[in-house]
């Protein structure tokens, strides 16, 4: 998935599953959908963990 389907549908589970629209809960959300893209370093979270070479620099 991309970034935004990621947030997106981490926002809409959040608040359906929840029943809340408060922002900090959904904000937090939306951050944590964000971990399953740091493997990649084709994903905006993934870009500052490998190198310009494509090398894990972890």
């Amino acid at each position: 998935m991309m970034i935004v389907t990621h947030t997106a549908l981490s926002i809409a589970g959040t608040a359906l599953t929840m029943g809340t629209a408060d922002p900090v809960v959904l904000g937090a959300a939306a951050l944590a959908a964000q971990l399953s893209d740091m493997d990649t370093s084709k994903s905006l979270p993934g870009i500052n963990r490998f190198s310009s070479d494509g090398k894990d620099t972890h």
